[in-house]
């Protein structure tokens, strides 16, 4: 997998109001401590402007497109933002816009992180200017779901002259204390895109050049050149996987073929939208194993194990039964895109018969 190391902030510098040397003691004696989180630390982190060195709208940020969320376990913060130690940006689904950075600590005790949450609520409120909200699932759009947290804040600001919102929530869970930054236009804009509504004349998804690598197996797992490389990522606590990230750029294509497919149908209001959705999923049931449209999804589960036996051998130190594991990975991603290539050529294939019969065209 593409690893972790690619530093999210350039050195922070150190800032006279630190949140407390409030240190926090967990059940294997272990601590955390949040003296470096100061109000100014934490803007940093969310503010109106972005995320770190990010600006909410800004393209290109490193892990934060649909494929790299695949293959990216997230990117390393700074010592001086501890406790928080990992982080990950998302991009809008069409336009690759960052919308959203979640942070995130591993804290097991509920309790204690309770305590923890509330203390930095507190910084928030007292020295930060954010606004604590009552929200709950039920009763926040959809747009607005990753506002939602165990504690939730906003601040109203003024973007391109227009008013919008910044959301901060925090949250446990899965054994991690999180907080999750992003900005209302843009959830919107994300919530639109990933349900296909695209931009006014947007063009047709052009076919990439795709070169994929040759793939690992048991026979190059024995091979010095092929583990001497493998120890010399592992020991820089990263590993870039150009075999699944090219199969998944490949993959990725293909859906936004897709999207824009359904998007063009139903921009041109000769269907109604659940038509078309209908019409996807049938096709793609009939092109998947036992009939089923999800059969890819379901393959998860089987993924599960060897990523676990990839993180045993990177704490192990083990570069071939690192190798082995991703030999493993790479052979589920395989499979993956045999069964999502023959829906998505089948979902391709009846949408383009419809909008034949409907006098739409699809170029």
């Amino acid at each position: 997998m593409i690893a972790a190391s690619l530093a999210l902030g350039m050195a922070a510098p150190t800032f006279a109001q630190p949140v407390g040397d409030s240190t926090f003691s967990t059940a294997s004696d272990a601590s955390v401590s949040l003296a470096n989180l100061s109000a100014q630390r934490l803007e940093r982190m969310c503010s109106p402007n972005g995320a770190m060195q990010y600006a909410f709208g800004e393209t290109g940020v490193p892990g934060s497109t649909r494929v790299e969320q695949l293959i990216t376990p997230g990117l390393a913060m700074p010592d001086s933002f501890a406790p928080f130690e990992n982080a990950k940006p998302m991009s809008t689904a069409w336009s690759n816009r960052l919308f959203q950075m979640t942070y995130s600590f591993k804290l097991a005790d509920e309790e204690l992180a309770q305590d923890i949450m509330s203390q930095i609520g507190e910084v928030l409120e007292e020295d930060g200017g954010w606004t604590y909200v009552h929200r709950d699932y039920d009763n926040t759009p959809m747009s607005m779901i990753s506002a939602v947290g165990w504690l939730s804040f906003e601040k109203t600001v003024e973007v391109g002259g227009e008013p919008t919102r910044v959301f901060l929530a925090l949250d446990h869970g899965l054994g991690e204390v999180s907080l999750t930054c992003s900005r209302e236009d843009l959830t919107r804009a994300q919530f639109g895109e990933a349900f296909g509504r695209l931009p006014e004349g947007t063009p047709r998804p052009a076919m990439p050049q795709v070169d994929i690598p040759a793939s690992l197996n048991a026979t190059r797992c024995a091979d010095e050149a092929v583990l001497s490389e493998i120890r010399d990522l592992l020991a820089e606590d990263r590993f870039s996987d150009r075999f699944s990230a090219k199969m998944l750029e490949r993959t990725s294509y293909r859906d936004r073929l897709t999207t824009w497919m359904i998007w063009k149908l139903d921009q041109s209001g000769k269907i109604e939208t659940m038509d078309i959705v209908g019409l996807v999923m049938e096709a793609s049931g009939y092109a998947s194993p036992t009939g089923n449209p999800l059969a890819a999804m379901e393959k998860v589960l089987d993924m599960m194990p060897i990523v676990k036996r990839m993180g045993d051998a990177r704490t192990a130190d083990d570069p071939q039964a690192f190798c082995l594991a991703l030999a493993d990975f790479q052979l589920w991603v395989r499979e993956v895109d045999a069964i999502t290539l023959k829906q998505t050529e089948a979902a391709h294939a009846a949408l383009e018969a419809k909008a034949r019969e409907l006098g739409v065209s699809l170029d």
